[in-house]
């Protein structure tokens, strides 16, 4: 069999406009994680503003184009991990409305989150937002018996 060959792989620092993620999890430490990864995902480490969305939770902007409210300093992943943690665990109307009903299935449920950085195809680019790094929502982790 002949060996096929491939192209090599991107050189770091490699910033591309469709590396999206979706990761839903549970946990400070996991979020740090996906954050990092988000966060590193394009060549704009800190979020200047941030926005709450009914439907995609808590929006992060690298850029306030998007009419975001301005954080108090730009936030790096971990400083940000924490702010989204807060208001994650604070449990307000808003993160109870997102998280909506417990689903009902064979089995049990946990309360995580979601990260996303994108709803499509493109990164930075969720809902009719745009200069996006993520957004991080609460969501239902399903357990199977």
């Amino acid at each position: 069999m002949e060996k096929q060959e491939h192209a090599p792989l991107a050189p770091e620092p490699a910033y591309s406009d469709n590396a999206v993620m979706t990761v839903i999890n549970l946990g400070r430490k996991n979020l740090l994680l996906a954050m990092g990864l988000a966060f590193g995902s394009l060549n704009r480490p800190e979020v200047s503003h941030y926005k709450i969305d009914p439907k995609h939770g808590m929006i992060l902007f690298w850029d306030g184009q998007d009419k975001g409210i301005a954080l108090p300093y730009k936030m790096n992943a971990y400083q940000a991990t924490e702010f989204v943690w807060g208001w994650l665990e604070a449990k307000g109307p808003d993160v109870m409305t997102i998280l909506g009903e417990e689903p009902d299935h064979d089995g049990s449920n946990s309360r995580g989150w979601k990260l996303i950085t994108s709803d499509g195809f493109w990164k930075g680019h969720i809902g009719e937002y745009r200069y996006v790094e993520c957004a991080v929502a609460p969501d239902w982790l399903m357990h199977g018996k």
